[in-house]
């Protein structure tokens, strides 16, 4: 379980606060984006989340960074089981926060993902996972 947390690197875009309610198509968007990440993650196609993700995320994870980081969770944490939402929001209009359970062959771990919406889509432009021992944000 202490492995879980690996995958993210630092963020101050997680803070804890009350958000705004998601629309019913946004937080459809955002969940459809978890479970695209989850299929992606599982088949080890840390080159596709990264393609994928907003061009901030990227420009804050070097490409080879965020592969070794993406590889070595996958490699320690095993497959990406399922995801349990706990909740959605947004901090601005144009990002939405997913912030669930994520359960990991390694274990359990909070998995609280941000965003970004474009239309028809949502792109990943942070995450963060936590486990009793572990914390990890993405990127740093």
């Amino acid at each position: 379980m202490a492995l879980c947390w690996l995958l993210c690197g630092s963020c101050s875009r997680f803070t804890e606060h009350p958000g705004l309610p998601v629309d019913a198509a946004n937080r459809h968007l955002a969940l459809a984006a978890v479970e695209r990440f989850r299929d992606e993650f599982n088949r080890g196609d840390c080159q596709a989340i990264y393609e994928e993700a907003t061009g901030e995320f990227q420009k804050l994870e070097t490409n080879p960074d965020w592969l070794g980081q993406c590889e070595m969770l996958h490699a320690t944490m095993g497959m990406w089981q399922s995801f349990t939402p706990r909740q959605t929001d947004t901090w601005q209009t144009f990002l939405a926060h997913v912030d669930g359970e994520a359960k990991f062959t390694s274990g359990v771990c909070r998995l609280k993902t941000t965003w970004s919406l474009e239309p028809g889509r949502a792109r990943l432009f942070s995450l963060y996972l936590e486990s009793p021992t572990t914390q990890k944000r993405i990127p740093r």
